[in-house]
């Protein structure tokens, strides 16, 4: 009878040990988890961060365009006032 004694006993330590194994890994688990919720929110971030740039690039190439084209067409406005100021300028000598 004593080995039935002895027996659950061992039979305790090996489940208590399993036990505290299966509640290491489960933490190990845990941690892996939060870690990797911790960079996907990273990753979330960076997209919405990279969706702004985006948006103030286009909004800058856009502007950047505007501005050349208002710098060609007074450009043009000058070289036509400049071009009829002086046949008028020699029609006036």
């Amino acid at each position: 009878m004593q080995h039935l004694a002895v027996a659950p006993l061992g039979m305790t330590f090996l489940t208590s040990q399993t036990s505290s194994q299966e509640n290491s890994k489960l933490d190990e688990l845990n941690r892996a988890i939060e870690i990797e919720t911790q960079r996907l929110e990273e990753v979330q971030q960076i997209r919405v961060i990279v969706d702004s740039l985006d948006i103030l690039s286009q909004e800058h190439q856009e502007k950047l365009k505007t501005l050349e084209q208002d710098t060609i067409s007074k450009r043009e406005a000058l070289e036509k006032k400049l071009q009829s100021g002086g046949k008028n300028g020699k029609k006036n000598k």
